[in-house]
């Protein structure tokens, strides 16, 4: 999934690096994020759902960040559905925890929706 050139680095209190596809799930689930992989992270957060922004260009949207244990950065621009991200650089800063990381195990879709729901409302409530 990685290469040397997609790994992100840390400036600052920003993990910067290249949108890479991920398995699109959350997509399927309403919820489109922008990957990279920033293992660094993981000197400063240990895994779970943050509030924080994300920066494309010259704009900065609010959003609801997974960190996963593999140090996958997975943010969700909120009220942003549609922006394409892929294969652009990002720089995504987080700002606070939300919530530690559950096992989605025999979860079903619906709860899992509601879920990322309360996660959303979560992070909004922080940026």
């Amino acid at each position: 999934m990685t290469s040397e050139a997609s790994v992100a680095i840390q400036v600052g209190t920003y993990y910067k690096s290249i949108v890479v596809q991920g398995k699109q799930i959350a997509r399927t689930l309403g919820m489109p994020t922008a990957n990279i992989f920033a293992p660094i992270a993981l000197n400063m957060h240990t895994p779970g759902v943050y509030a924080g922004r994300t920066v494309v260009g010259e704009c900065f949207y609010d959003s609801c960040i997974f960190l996963a244990a593999d140090g996958t950065l997975e943010s969700h621009c909120i009220g942003h559905t549609d922006l394409e991200l892929y294969g652009k650089e990002i720089m995504v800063t987080i700002i606070a925890k939300v919530r530690d990381m559950l096992d989605f195990s025999g979860w079903t879709l619906e709860q899992i929706r509601e879920q990322l729901a309360k996660d959303l409302e979560g992070a909004s409530a922080l940026v």
